[in-house]
């Protein structure tokens, strides 16, 4: 799945004011996809599972005090991890979709491949 597929995807199911996609893509090695549904229960909520293509949509609280959501899409294939990444950030930008995306590199860093 490219990458613009997967933003279509977010933002297609997700109701947001901010459009802005940012997209990541990790080397992972090991990582299952039902791990990386386990994963992201205990991080947020999943909103989204299409497990024939291996895409979850979920949503993560980050922000000052955890208090902004960002609106996670990830598909897993090949050994790739790819992540679109979006937030409402609200009046100050809080660097929601950063901080997010360092917690999840912390839960899932016994799978990246540096």
């Amino acid at each position: 799945m490219e990458n613009k597929e997967l933003n279509k995807l977010l933002l297609d199911n997700i109701i947001i004011r901010n459009h802005e996609v940012e997209n990541v893509e990790w080397s992972i090695k090991g990582l299952r996809f039902l791990k990386l549904r386990d994963i992201l229960i205990v991080k947020g909520k999943i909103a989204y599972e299409d497990l024939e293509n291996q895409v979850y949509i979920a949503i993560i609280n980050g922000g000052w005090f955890k208090r902004n959501r960002a609106y996670t899409a990830f598909h897993l294939s090949n050994d790739k991890l790819k992540i679109a990444i979006t937030a409402d950030e609200g009046l100050f930008n809080q660097h929601t979709c950063k901080g997010v995306l360092n917690e999840l590199r912390k839960s899932l860093e016994k799978y990246i491949n540096e």
